[in-house]
Parts: C-alpha cells; sequence; structure tokens
C-alpha cells in the first residue's frame, strides 16, 4: 500500500516539476516573441524616418534647383509636388 502511496506522491511531483517547467518555458517563448516584435517596430520606425527626411531633404533640393531654373517663387514648389504625387501613384498602380 505504501508502494502505491509513493508511486502517487512520485508521480504527482513529477507532474508538478513538469507543469512548472512547461509554464517558465510559455514565458520565455511569449517574452522572445515580444522582444522580436519590438525590435521589427523600432527598425522599421527607424528606416521610415530615415527615408522620410531623406525624400525632404531631396524634395527641398530639387525644389531650389527648380527655382534657380524658372527664377519664380511658388511655381518650383508646386511643381516639386506634382512630380511625387506622380511618383506615388505610379508605386501604388504597380504594388
Amino acid at each position: 500500500m505504501t508502494d502505491n502511496v509513493t508511486n502517487t506522491a512520485t508521480f504527482l511531483q513529477k507532474t508538478e516539476n513538469y507543469s512548472k517547467a512547461f509554464f517558465e518555458m510559455f514565458q520565455l517563448n511569449a517574452i522572445e516573441k515580444s522582444e522580436d516584435i519590438i525590435y521589427l517596430l523600432i527598425f522599421r520606425f527607424a528606416v521610415f524616418i530615415t527615408i522620410a527626411l531623406s525624400v525632404i531633404t531631396i524634395s527641398f533640393g530639387i525644389t531650389l534647383w527648380i527655382d534657380e531654373q524658372l527664377t519664380t517663387s511658388f511655381h518650383d514648389f508646386f511643381m516639386t509636388g506634382s512630380i511625387f504625387t506622380l511618383l506615388l501613384a505610379v508605386i501604388n498602380l504597380f504594388r
């Protein structure tokens, strides 16, 4: 009879250890997945900011160059805006 109780106690102890280890592994996997998602979001945000600043800088450069060519104040901004609008339309069309 005591042998049966000992086996049951051993089984319960092993089950408890297994459930604790499983829960710890679940927590570690959840932390790993959240780290991957956060890293990806930060990386994409940094790339987006870099591209946005580059486009703004290039846009101002093109606008100033067109202004120098046309010797007018506001037509170059409209031309640059329309060029970027057409570029975005073409990109969205072939996406």
